[in-house]
């Protein structure tokens, strides 16, 4: 979408909290992942980013 666009950095608990319902399988990531790092390390394999 045009305009503005804002990042923030997804926390674990933030992930847990709302975003996974989102992602598929998010609920099995959700309990199998303990941090943040773990969140982002996933998100890095998984879009190879």
């Amino acid at each position: 979408m045009p305009g503005e666009w804002r990042f923030d950095v997804l926390t674990i608990e933030e992930f847990r909290r709302e975003h996974y319902k989102m992602v598929g399988g998010g609920e099995i990531l959700a309990a199998k992942i303990k941090t943040t790092d773990d969140l982002h390390e996933w998100y890095r394999k998984e879009f190879g980013f």
